[in-house]
């Protein structure tokens, strides 16, 4: 496993309903590599890239 835990990164700490966001999780190295997955209230995040 990793020796740390994923980072976070994010354009701004506050957000306000209605506004994108822009968040990347990177974790460290690990054999098998992690699976990293968003939930939002309890519910998984279907990603969309642009």
């Amino acid at each position: 496993p990793p020796s740390d835990g994923p980072i976070l990164m994010e354009e701004k700490s506050d957000y306000e309903l209605g506004d994108n966001v822009s968040i990347l999780c990177n974790s460290g190295r690990s054999k098998p590599a992690p699976e990293l997955k968003w939930y939002i209230n309890d519910q998984l995040v279907r990603f969309i890239l642009y």
